[in-house]
């Protein structure tokens, strides 16, 4: 595998994790009366 394709995979891989902890944050907040933290999603997704 090239250097440039691992980059992408890497930054597709960092992308999907940020997304992913923002969709989760937005479900607590709608779903279950959460409030938004905003330090918490940073935790989870490092």
């Amino acid at each position: 595998m090239s250097d440039g394709k691992k980059r992408k995979q890497g930054l597709l891989m960092i992308w999907n994790s940020v997304v992913w902890a923002l969709w989760r944050q937005r479900n607590k907040i709608i779903f279950e009366n959460g409030n938004g933290d905003l330090s918490g999603v940073v935790d989870e997704i490092k």
